[in-house]
């Protein structure tokens, strides 16, 4: 069934189904010497299944939309996930799918700000964004530039009102360590901001480029900027963000987290270039290699 939804939700699901969110008992799973209770409610151990659809605060949520919580027999959450997918329309699952992110949303704000809403809220927010998100897809609003084999040669001025991003990450192996560099140029080809970072220890090639997109991603984030061309040389980057293909490496894990940065962006496109169009921030990832931190 080939259900949609908002970009940021689904790669949400993908890591509760695969153990990422971190719950109790995945990180005492990890080793992490944590008790397994719930932190919330403090009455079962806090796995993914109990986190997103038993918990007090969580069940009510699926009452609100009509949603029991025992749809299957069995409490684990992949059994539950696969029951939603192979027995529930589309239109629903989407709708389960955002709810399941605004539950753990809700959690966390819980847990860190001692903030909360209500099952009423949190349905409403989910509807929100869902609705928000058919709207955007209809309208356009989100511009996916097709990748080519070639790449730009040359380095292109941005529109108007928009900034051009240009991404490029080294690995290097005689000094132990992998770097990025990160420079955004205006739609006056004037330069704007520059970032560059150094990791200790020698990554793959692909890992190294998709941790450097991560970084200057988060970096856009900090800096509110939402209407952006994104570009780099490292071609294996730009299509796995336009792949389906999920797997546990942590390649993948990257990747999802650079997707979840992109959807904070208002309008974003993301680019394969030459190296001779990014030729400065492959100069930055060089320099960074030199520094220690």
């Amino acid at each position: 069934m080939a259900c949609k939804g908002p970009l940021k939700a689904r790669n949400f699901l993908w890591r509760a189904a695969k153990s990422f969110l971190l719950t109790t008992l995945d990180l005492h799973a990890r080793r992490v010497p944590i008790d397994t209770l719930c932190l919330i409610c403090q009455c079962n151990h806090e796995g993914t299944f109990h986190a997103l659809v038993e918990r007090p605060a969580a069940s009510p949520c699926w009452t609100e939309i009509q949603m029991s919580i025992d749809i299957c027999q069995s409490r684990d959450f992949i059994n539950w996930l696969n029951f939603l997918f192979e027995h529930y329309p589309c239109e629903e699952v989407e709708m389960a799918t955002i709810l399941c992110w605004s539950i753990w949303n809700n959690r966390n704000s819980k847990l860190w700000k001692n903030r909360t809403k209500s099952p009423t809220q949190i349905v409403q927010g989910a509807r929100t964004n869902l609705l928000e998100w058919q709207r955007a897809q209809e309208g356009g609003l989100f511009r996916r530039e097709q990748v080519t084999e070639a790449g730009m040669v040359k380095w292109n001025k941005p529109k108007r009102g928009e900034v051009v991003c240009n991404i490029d990450a080294g690995v290097f192996k005689a000094k132990g360590v992998s770097s990025y560099g990160a420079l955004i140029s205006d739609d006056e080809e004037s330069f704007v901001a520059a970032i560059w970072g150094r990791i200790r220890g020698v990554l793959e090639s692909r890992e190294a480029e998709a941790l450097g997109f991560r970084e200057a991603l988060s970096w856009l984030k900090g800096r509110n900027v939402t209407k952006v061309t994104i570009e780099g040389d490292a071609q294996v980057v730009v299509q796995a963000l336009r792949s389906n293909v999920i797997d546990k490496s942590y390649f993948s894990s990257l990747i999802c987290d650079c997707r979840l940065l992109l959807t904070d962006m208002r309008s974003y496109s993301v680019c394969f270039v030459r190296r001779s169009a990014s030729l400065v921030a492959y100069l930055l990832a060089g320099e960074a290699s030199l520094f220690s931190k």
